[in-house]
């Protein structure tokens, strides 16, 4: 295998396994603050920006903490990496370069991720970010049983070192 294949493999697990944890991880907040009988506000939000790691890219945006400005942030913000959005399009990228070395249902999972963004996106109420993050867990979970499914071979290994070391 192409060193090169083995880094794009293992960068789309690394990228899938993001996507998924940023994914819950605004789940779990929404639930937290909008869902619960007592509210969680600011803190929430502010614990979501430092177990995700991105306090200070969120600060050094001009960003100010509230509810639709760290979901936008961490759902679809195109100027940052580790926003789900991006974490799947790199994903793409990578699952696009070795397209022959994953089989049919783990292309689609990721191409469906990433399709996601395309139609929703217009406003990001409570409802419809609950419906993205359930849908991108959803295809994420779909590539993982994907990989699940293939031949125990390098492409296999690399896709789930990624992961790991992701998780």
């Amino acid at each position: 295998m192409l060193s090169r294949t083995a880094a794009s493999l293992y960068w789309l697990g690394r990228y899938v396994e993001r996507a998924d944890f940023v994914a819950r991880l605004i789940e779990a907040t929404l639930r937290l603050d909008v869902l619960s009988p007592r509210s969680a506000g600011e803190d929430a939000w502010r614990t979501a920006l430092a177990v995700s790691e991105t306090a200070d890219a969120f600060t050094a945006g001009g960003h100010t903490l509230s509810r639709e400005e760290v979901a936008h942030f961490l759902l679809a913000d195109s100027t940052h990496p580790g926003s789900i959005l991006r974490c799947l399009a790199m994903a793409r990228d990578n699952a696009r370069a070795v397209r022959t070395a994953l089989s049919r249902e783990a292309w689609q999972a990721i191409n469906g991720a990433w399709l996601i963004f395309d139609h929703r996106m217009s406003r990001l109420d409570t409802t419809v970010t609950l419906g993205v993050v359930d849908s991108v867990k959803a295809e994420t979970r779909g590539f993982e049983g994907a990989v699940h499914r293939m031949l125990r071979n390098q492409t296999t290994w690399f896709i789930r070192l990624g992961q790991a070391v992701e998780r």
